[in-house]
């Protein structure tokens, strides 16, 4: 599963970047993704520049037709491809 939010536009080796993964925590009703930050440990300015990053993370069973939801705020829209649930 892939999902997608805003985060740095640079990796953590460039100042003001980072890098992201998801873990998923799943129950028989829905899969809560954890966004984890490793953020660059760079003190001083940044810019408030965002742009759309993802993160890939590995069920233990199919989707189906659990909920997706992140640690807060509402549900996330999920499009599925290939045909399967």
């Amino acid at each position: 599963m892939t999902v997608s939010f805003t985060g740095s536009p640079w990796p953590t080796a460039q100042p003001c970047g980072a890098d992201y993964a998801a873990e998923p925590v799943e129950s028989g009703k829905a899969v809560v993704v954890i966004l984890l930050e490793q953020p660059n440990g760079s003190s001083g300015p940044c810019t408030m520049n965002a742009m759309t990053r993802t993160a890939t993370l590995t069920l233990a069973q199919p989707l189906g037709d659990r909920a997706v939801l992140p640690i807060r705020g509402d549900p996330v829209s999920v499009t599925r491809t290939g045909g399967t649930k």
